[in-house]
């Protein structure tokens, strides 16, 4: 299947469609289930694979270390850093022992993506830079990133000396919350920044019953999530994370990108889902921090 590429500021190409770890790695007694799960993942064809410190506190990094650091060369691996681990003693020091414990789990001698996991804190924004840009020339990281941050944060974070060379910004931006569509993803675009949204199905059940999502999803003989996901690759600029729950969603999520939606199928989505004049959904947070 050709899968759909986006371009990095950095000159990289990585594939739109990746799979987080969210919710891998919580239970150690599901440990090589969840392993057996991301070998899958990688043989239906999946190549990035985004976790966190914060995920299943460490879990999903040693899930993924184990499984997959036999694949290192065919695969793209992230992470992030938590506000919740800085020392506000030593911002810097904090997440540079984060990166490398985070390594360590994932048994890599780098990440191709390290992001800041949510916006708190901005006075240490300063400190987190430096310490990402020190791990980038140390060849630790390949590219970084932020999370959760909404179109007045990454205006106040790309101010900051160095931050031109913010590659990823990740944002809950589906048919649910289109708002990012006013401010940040422009932002984004006039930045070169790659927009990753993380559609989570426990998140987003109510807008997979919606009947004109779900009308559009049996003509095309899909599900109304792989309709929801093709809408947000119809934007120029914009990948997805997803956290399928089996490997049946796994499968589906991944053929989603064989899925180019019709004009009239966007203009009834469109319709249906309108965009918001105002943010609806700043600096959002989730219990997985």
């Amino acid at each position: 299947m050709r899968k759909r590429k986006l371009d990095l500021i950095s000159g990289w190409q990585t594939d739109a469609l990746g799979f987080g770890l969210w919710n891998i790695g919580s239970k150690p007694s599901l440990f090589d289930t969840d392993a057996d799960f991301l070998r899958a993942a990688f043989d239906i064809g999946f190549r990035i694979f985004d976790s966190a410190e914060s995920y299943g506190k460490g879990g999903a990094e040693e899930v993924a270390g184990a499984a997959l650091h036999d694949l290192r060369d065919k695969i793209k691996l992230g992470s992030k850093v938590s506000p919740a681990s800085l020392d506000p003693d030593d911002v810097y020091g904090s997440v540079i022992r984060a990166c490398e414990d985070s390594l360590r789990r994932l048994q890599t001698d780098y990440v191709d993506m390290y992001t800041l996991h949510s916006p708190e804190n901005d006075e240490d924004w300063c400190d987190v830079l430096d310490a990402f840009l020190d791990l980038k020339e140390a060849k630790k990281i390949k590219n970084f990133g932020v999370s959760y941050f909404d179109a007045d944060d990454l205006s106040e974070w790309l101010a900051l000396d160095g931050a031109d060379q913010t590659a990823v910004c990740e944002s809950y931006f589906t048919l649910a919350n289109r708002s990012f569509e006013n401010d940040l993803l422009p932002l984004c675009r006039r930045h070169n920044i790659l927009l990753m949204s993380y559609p989570r199905p426990k998140m987003y059940n109510t807008v997979y019953q919606d009947p004109v999502l779900k009308r559009i999803a049996a003509d095309r003989g899909v599900s109304p999530a792989q309709i929801a996901l093709a809408w947000q690759f119809s934007f120029p600029g914009v990948g997805a994370f997803v956290c399928p729950p089996t490997r049946a969603d796994a499968q589906a999520f991944f053929d989603s990108q064989a899925l180019v939606l019709k004009t009239d199928e966007l203009q009834a989505l469109d319709k249906r889902f309108p965009k918001t004049p105002e943010q609806l959904i700043r600096r959002e947070r989730h219990a997985s921090f």
